[in-house]
């Protein structure tokens, strides 16, 4: 382990042991995979969570606006902001060119050149971690389009299902890869990073696929508590019981809630 991973292992680590301090048993172990229809996460976040927690290996609670702060229209871009907006923001994943484009690819047989998400890049520059250049960005719709006829023939697999076989169309990685969500104070599940797989499950209507939470809201951390501390249907006030059957509250649920 190098010294950079040692210190955002070590974050981590101190992050947990305030949470589990403050939460008990129903701040969730960050490895637990939650199952879900990606029909239902509806709204991507920028800046996204993932560069701004301690560690990727951790779980959090975080409160504030940023499951309530939307996007303007036409907004949906972190150039539109010059760069990021200034506080999180939600953005409709099917408003963004690269769900727009995927589904022309996908669904009408519209070659990458052609697409918006292409057109977008070349403009662009390539201002992009994954590659700089034309050639990268064919590389990697190539791998996005074998991924797509995998999920396809083989349905979805987690990260650790995909580094058992032998011929994977891209590279399974730990168990920290999988899609991450966060979950907003009324239970919404919100996209954090992994948009590719999300859009493509979601074209492919596949009925459920495994997601990690990274942040979940305050409010929705004090729903947990309080259902944790229920033992009997009855007990669950009125106000509560459009949540149960959620499926971030399968761990903490321990009661027959139909």
């Amino acid at each position: 382990m190098e010294g950079h991973q040692i210190t955002q292992y070590l974050k981590g680590q101190v992050s947990k042991a305030k949470n589990r301090i403050i939460y008990g048993s129903t701040f969730s172990d960050p490895h637990k995979l939650i199952y879900m229809n990606p029909e239902k996460i509806r709204y991507k976040l920028i800046p996204f969570f993932q560069e701004w927690v301690p560690s990727l290996t951790q779980t959090y609670v975080v409160g504030g606006e940023w499951d309530r702060r939307y996007a303007d229209e036409g907004k949906i871009y972190p150039r539109d902001y010059e760069y990021f907006p200034r506080k999180r923001t939600l953005v409709r994943v099917k408003d963004l060119d690269w769900y727009r484009s995927f589904e022309s690819h996908f669904e009408q047989g519209t070659p990458w050149e052609e697409t918006e998400l292409y057109r977008r890049r070349i403009e662009e520059k390539f201002k992009t971690n994954r590659y700089n250049s034309e050639k990268g960005l064919q590389e990697r719709l190539a791998d996005i389009e074998r991924l797509y006829q995998h999920i396809k023939s083989e349905g979805y697999k987690t990260q650790s299902e995909l580094a058992k076989e032998n011929s994977t169309p891209l590279q399974a990685e730990d168990w920290t890869h999988e899609i991450r969500i966060n979950i907003g104070r009324d239970g919404e599940p919100i996209l954090d990073d992994g948009r590719n797989r999300l859009i493509l499950t979601q074209l492919l209507n596949m009925p459920e696929i495994p997601v990690r939470v990274l942040v979940r809201h305050k409010k929705w951390q004090k729903i947990r508590m309080r259902l944790a501390r229920t033992n009997d249907l009855e007990e669950v006030p009125k106000t509560l019981h459009q949540y149960l059957g959620h499926p971030d509250l399968e761990d903490v649920v321990t009661f027959e809630s139909y």
